[in-house]
C-alpha cells in the first residue's frame, strides 16, 4: 500500500483516501469500485464421478450492487420497506413528463451498469419498482383507485393516447 501511495503521490500527484482505500483478496472478497462489485468469476461444472464441483477461473466479474441501488431508491423515495411508492414530488407534472422522469432513472441505471454480468436482474427489479411507483403516482393524479385501474386505462406501457410510454426493460449486457 505504501509503494502505491508513494507512486501516486510522486508520479501522478494524487492522494489516496485512507477511509476509502482497501486492499482486497480477490479469491475471497469482492471490492466495490465506482459503484461496481469487482471479483473473480466462479463456475460450477459437472463431473460424472465427482458430481458438481465449483471451480475458480481467472476471469474478472463485474456486478451491479443491487442492494446498494435499492437503498438509493429508498433514499430517493421510490421505495418504502421494499415496496414501490409514488414520487409525489412529481405530481404537478403532466403524465408525459412523469413517465419521462421515471424513464430517465431506469435508463440511467441501465446505461451505467450496461457491462454488469447481473444487468438483467438489476433492470428487471428496477423496471418493476419504477413502473409500479409511476402507476401509483398516476393513480393519485387521475384519482383512479388502483394500479390496475391505471394499467386498464393507459395500457401496460402506460402510454394511452399520449406521446410517451414507459420504456421496455433492456436486459442485454453490452460488452
Amino acid at each position: 500500500m505504501e509503494k502505491i501511495r508513494n507512486f501516486l503521490s510522486s508520479e501522478l500527484k494524487l492522494t489516496l483516501s485512507d477511509a476509502k482505500t482497501l486492499i482486497t483478496n480477490a479469491r475471497t472478497e469482492r471490492a466495490l469500485f465506482l459503484g461496481t462489485k469487482i471479483g473473480r468469476s466462479y463456475h460450477q461444472g459437472y463431473n460424472k464421478s465427482m458430481g458438481f464441483k465449483k471451480r475458480t477461473s481467472q476471469e474478472v466479474r463485474l456486478e451491479a450492487p443491487i442492494e446498494r441501488v435499492l437503498k438509493k431508491l429508498t433514499g430517493a423515495k421510490f421505495l418504502d420497506k421494499r415496496s414501490p411508492v409514488p414520487k409525489f414530488l412529481w405530481l404537478h407534472n403532466t403524465k408525459d413528463q412523469i413517465i419521462t422522469l421515471y424513464n430517465s432513472i431506469l435508463r440511467d441505471y441501465s446505461n451505467y451498469y450496461s457491462f454488469a454480468s447481473n444487468k438483467g436482474i438489476l433492470v428487471s427489479r428496477l423496471s418493476y419498482i419504477l413502473k409500479a411507483s409511476c402507476a401509483k403516482l398516476l393513480a393519485a393524479k387521475f384519482k383512479l383507485k388502483s394500479q390496475k385501474a391505471v394499467f386498464t386505462k393507459f395500457g401496460n406501457n402506460l402510454k394511452g393516447s399520449d406521446k410517451v410510454s414507459f420504456v421496455a426493460a433492456d436486459h442485454k449486457i453490452n460488452h
